[in-house]
C-alpha cells in the first residue's frame, strides 16, 4: 500500500493510502484461430461493428447478439420479428 497526495480544489493537501500506479491492461486468452474465424464472420456484414477488446461481442440497440468467450466458444442470439 502506498501513500498518495491528492490536492483538493480549495488547495488543501490530502494524504491517501491507496494502490498508486497504472492498472495492467487485460489480455485476451481467446485462441487466435477462433478469433480469426469470428472476425471473418463479422466481415461478411460490414454494417455490424465489433465491440470489446478482451471479450469481443456485437450489439444492436443495447442488446448483445454475438459473443466470443475466452475459450473460443461463440454464441449468437436471434430475436423473432414481431
Amino acid at each position: 500500500m502506498a501513500r498518495c497526495n491528492v490536492r483538493l480544489g480549495d488547495g488543501r493537501l490530502l494524504l491517501v493510502a491507496a494502490k498508486c500506479g497504472m492498472a495492467k491492461a487485460k489480455e485476451s486468452k481467446i485462441p487466435p484461430d477462433k478469433l480469426v474465424l469470428y472476425e471473418k464472420l463479422l466481415a461478411t456484414r460490414p454494417e455490424i461493428e465489433r465491440k470489446g477488446d478482451v471479450h469481443p461481442y456485437t450489439s444492436c440497440n443495447g442488446h448483445m447478439f454475438t459473443y466470443l468467450d475466452q475459450t473460443g466458444r461463440s454464441g449468437c442470439g436471434c430475436r423473432k420479428k414481431t
